[in-house]
């Protein structure tokens, strides 16, 4: 197994730890699945769980509340920012990134082993939020407090920022790692063909077949094989 150790420092003492990824539902998932007979939801696809839980949350650490109000043309404005500046002892906590683009540093920076960095994205695609832009952070070198870039909505946006809410989340990637794609042989597509053709028939089992409330046929043959191969 290789293993990587992430090692972080905060900016102040009092801000929350870094903690492990989980799934962030909407509110609409979460309602079809209490409903009765339930629906089918994002709580149900096991891909979009696993990808939810990978990495690590980076939290809004500042005691300090803010606001950071997008008029939709390009502008913002920051509701608490003296008090924030005065918390921190900086004034580009938030800060003008580019044209369409604002820096929101996070109090945090980090330490990767060697050849190890870190992917940072977005949490959701909640429409409530600004786009958060994707990045990768030389973690295995770089010695500062990390930021995230907030592409600036195009429409009328106020985003509320609470001490614990979550900024974004990091996932170890290994630097210089090497992909090849490659068309699968005779001899792979021959074992690929057999094992579709075996999971086609779970599908098809009516102990793996299950109805949503909607009348939508599913089947849990994905969980199953998981289990199998994990």
């Amino acid at each position: 197994m290789i293993e990587n150790k992430i090692k972080y420092v905060k900016a102040f003492g009092y801000m929350k730890d870094i903690v492990k990824s989980k799934a962030h539902p909407g509110k609409y998932d979460i309602l079809h699945v209490k409903q009765s007979p339930v629906n089918a939801s994002a709580l149900h696809c096991k891909p979009w769980m696993e990808s939810q839980k990978l990495g690590f949350e980076i939290p809004y650490g500042f005691k300090t509340n803010i606001e950071i109000i997008f008029d939709g043309n390009g502008s913002f404005e920051v509701i608490n920012i003296k008090r924030l500046t005065k918390e921190t002892g900086s004034d580009v906590i938030v800060d003008q990134f580019g044209s369409g683009f604002i820096g929101l540093n996070t109090g945090y920076a980090f330490e990767t082993s060697e050849t190890w960095n870190l992917y940072l994205c977005d949490i959701t695609n909640d429409k409530k939020r600004p786009k958060l832009v994707s990045g990768v952070i030389e973690s295995e070198w770089y010695p500062k407090t990390i930021f995230v870039v907030i592409k600036m909505p195009m429409k009328p946006l106020t985003w509320k920022l609470s001490t614990g809410d979550i900024l974004c989340k990091i996932i170890p990637m290994i630097k210089g790692y090497k992909h090849k794609v490659v068309k699968m042989n005779t001899e792979s597509f021959e074992g690929f063909k057999t094992r579709a053709q075996k999971y086609s028939k779970d599908e098809r089992m009516k102990e793996n077949i299950w109805t949503d409330g909607n009348g939508k046929i599913f089947t849990n043959v994905y969980k199953k094989w998981f289990r199998k191969f994990e």
